[in-house]
């Protein structure tokens, strides 16, 4: 629902995707986080690639327990810090679940503030869709430090959820609230950033 959203609306965008289950030893990655390897450097552009991918995962952990979250953002090796995200995009990290995270206290190589540090940090904004509950006490202490929302949706149909929140990203791209921003960059030089753009 968010990718045809944004599809309608002509964004570029591209994605990726990951998925993940419980820590199975502190300070490791367990097994249970896995990158998609959907195209260039990770990421998709087709829709329908997402839609097959998604159609696919894996289904991890056991049930509400506490799981790998903060791994599967963090983890050098497979987490989504590891996503080459252009310089220039909106930089949105969406995580659905129905539990929350180990931190460092249970099992967990990491904790809260250092997680949401660097997200702010590479200009990720967090977002959740979430069971209500303790499962969102603890992601709203994540996603607020980044800008993100937490959605207490995921015991229910969450495609609308996912489309009005794909309507307000559009809305805060465009700048003024109106449609969203069509720009061209031409590169002028050799180096980073020595480009003109062109609405």
């Amino acid at each position: 629902s968010f990718a045809d959203a944004l599809k309608s609306a002509g964004v570029d965008f591209r994605f990726g995707l990951i998925s993940y289950g419980d820590v199975s030893e502190a300070s490791t990655v367990s097994d249970d986080v896995e990158k998609y390897d959907l195209g260039t450097d990770g990421f998709t552009t087709d829709v329908d690639v997402l839609k097959d991918a998604l159609g696919k995962l894996k289904v991890r952990g056991g049930g509400d327990a506490p799981e790998s979250g903060l791994e599967a953002i963090m983890d050098p090796t497979s987490g989504a810090s590891t996503y080459a995200f252009r310089p220039d995009a909106s930089k949105q990290l969406i995580v659905v679940t129905d539990a929350t995270f180990h931190t460092k206290s249970d099992g967990s190589a990491y904790d809260i503030p250092e997680t949401a540090e660097a997200m702010k940090a590479a200009g990720v904004t967090l977002t959740g869709v979430v069971s209500p509950g303790a499962a969102k006490t603890k992601w709203d202490m994540l996603v607020k430090d980044t800008g993100g929302t937490t959605f207490a949706a995921i015991s229910g149909d969450f495609s609308k959820t996912l489309e009005d929140y794909a309507e307000a990203l559009l809305k805060s791209l465009s700048g003024d609230g109106g449609e969203v921003e069509q720009r061209l960059y031409i590169q002028t030089g050799t180096k980073a950033n020595q480009n003109i753009m062109m609405k």
